[in-house]
């Protein structure tokens, strides 16, 4: 079994603690759906990402789609600038 993907930080809050990148990319959406389903408010924290990429966009635009069809609440903080840059350029920075 291999390590988990994000660590907790409290009660709903939890890091992403992986590279975001297409080989990170189903194991994190798994990893993150199973969140979803355990906790009705749930934040995603970007700050010990270890690398980010356009993957991170789809990441976040699926799993909060997830959030909605479960009727959860999520909310992303720290996203790194780039990944903040590259939303903007594709017009869905408002989405995330």
């Amino acid at each position: 079994m291999s390590a988990s993907k994000f660590k907790k930080i409290d009660q709903e809050q939890y890091q992403i603690l992986d590279s975001i990148n297409l080989k990170t990319a189903d194991s994190l959406l798994k990893e993150g759906r199973k969140l979803i389903k355990e906790h009705k408010n749930l934040i995603i924290d970007f700050s010990q990402a270890k690398q980010s990429t356009s993957v991170a966009i789809a990441l976040m635009l699926q799993l909060l789609a997830d959030a909605k069809m479960n009727q959860s609440s999520l909310s992303f903080t720290k996203i790194p600038d780039s990944i903040i840059e590259l939303a903007k350029i594709s017009n869905v920075a408002d989405l995330i």
